[in-house]
């Protein structure tokens, strides 16, 4: 994705007085912790800058941060737009850049991702599930790219249809299962905090279960079965299995997070 437009990082560094600069080795935890201190004692220029910084650079310093950039950290730039306008005129500087490299076709699912999970912070999924059937009519290469991004909101609008026109469900479940088992071990390999690690849990579970309600309902119900068998030898949690019993019987899981 296109860096965020330079007239506005030049408005927001020209009202933040002295610059601030990473350290030479940076951190992307340790700095995304330090902007929301700045944020709690209201040094609100010094919390931008780092997020600015984080949302640009911190994948390709600690590419496990993938899902803390497109939330937590996310979340707190919004958060910081609530007081600081400079803030959420970068949110929404991100979002306008993430859509144009969508339409270009330049780099369509990190754009996608970040198209989706900002309109999420700002409560407007609707403009995602209008892009992504945007996308279907147009360039539907483009819209299977960006499928798997795409699915919670198609989800919550009860576009079905569109969904399984999509969906792959062998393919899916075999990605799902890869990334959180990967996902997993890099928790434990590089320590992350245990919020960051329920985060992984519950993301898998409700992609699951969604997964598995949906087919239930207006898919294959033999291979909702199936899948879901497969997803118990995953993850022996006694609440995801009572939570994939549930979604066999067509209990579509509330969007989430």
């Amino acid at each position: 994705m296109r860096s965020i437009c330079w007239l506005t990082v030049l408005t927001i560094l020209c009202s933040c007085g002295p610059v601030w600069t990473p350290p030479e080795n940076p951190d992307p935890r340790e700095i995304l912790e330090k902007a929301r201190l700045d944020y709690d004692e209201q040094r609100y220029e010094a919390a931008l800058a780092k997020h600015i910084w984080f949302h640009e650079n911190a994948l390709g310093y600690m590419p496990a941060m993938a899902g803390v950039r497109l939330s937590y950290a996310l979340n707190d730039l919004y958060k910081l737009g609530q007081v600081y306008e400079p803030a959420m005129d970068a949110l929404i500087s991100y979002r306008d850049a993430a859509l144009n490299d969508i339409l270009d076709k330049q780099n369509p699912q990190r754009s996608f991702q970040d198209y989706s999970a900002i309109n999420w912070i700002l409560d407007e999924d609707s403009l995602t599930a209008a892009l992504f059937l945007q996308l279907d009519t147009l360039s539907p290469g483009v819209a299977e790219k960006v499928f798997g991004i795409a699915q919670p909101v198609l989800i919550k609008f009860k576009e079905y249809t569109v969904y399984l026109k999509y969906l792959d469900p062998d393919l899916q479940a075999i990605q799902l299962v890869s990334r959180f088992q990967e996902e997993l071990q890099m928790a434990e390999t590089d320590n992350w905090e245990d919020y960051f690690v329920e985060f992984t849990k519950n993301k898998f579970v409700h992609e699951a279960t969604t997964m598995i309600a949906v087919l239930s309902l207006h898919g294959n119900k033999d291979e909702a079965v199936r899948l879901t068998n497969d997803f118990r030898n995953v993850f022996s949690d006694s609440l995801f299995h009572v939570l994939l019993d549930s979604a066999l019987l067509g209990s579509v899981p509330d969007p989430w997070p």
